[in-house]
């Protein structure tokens, strides 16, 4: 394999639950075959929604909630939410 550079990856990132709120950064350090070398840093800050707040955007919006489903899975999500709920699919139609 032929390679124009080589390049090395870090990510961490924290979450607070009281603002919903998740801030991480990310760093490539790249080397290019010719021996120059750069390093790209990126700060992210995202905001998770609660689940009602979504249903109630759908509402809004005058959507009808029919299915959602745990992480890319087909099951349903568990009530209460527990530690390995991170994703939803939500199917919602226009009434």
């Amino acid at each position: 394999m032929n390679r124009d550079f080589i390049a090395k990856y870090w990510y961490a990132y924290v979450y607070d639950p009281v603002i919903r709120i998740c801030t991480g950064t990310k760093r490539w350090e790249l080397t290019t075959n010719n021996g120059g070398s750069f390093i790209i840093w990126e700060l992210w800050h995202k905001h998770i929604p609660s689940r009602e707040q979504v249903y109630g955007w759908l509402r809004e919006a005058g959507l009808i909630i029919e299915k959602s489903f745990k992480n890319y899975t087909d099951e349903p999500i568990p009530e209460p939410l527990d530690e390995s709920m991170f994703r939803a699919t939500i199917w919602a139609r226009k009434d």
